[in-house]
């Protein structure tokens, strides 16, 4: 766990220094950006990938009976 945590803050501090760089070109795109990278970095696309596999799984046991 100690090592996620570890990438977990490298990770914030690459994102914050891409914005601090990217906003003194355009702070518009910062804000919309930081949001979708911590979004995808945390458990979200995991949660779809396991709702994915249950209702196929009910189609499966559809199919056998």
């Amino acid at each position: 766990m100690a090592h996620v945590k570890k990438i977990s803050a490298e990770d914030k501090n690459k994102v914050k220094s891409l914005i601090k760089g990217v906003s003194s070109s355009s702070p518009k795109l910062p804000p919309a950006t930081l949001p979708k990278f911590n979004a995808s970095s945390k458990k979200r696309p995991r949660s779809g990938t396991k709702l994915d596999p249950e209702p196929q799984f009910v189609t499966t046991s559809s199919n056998l009976k």
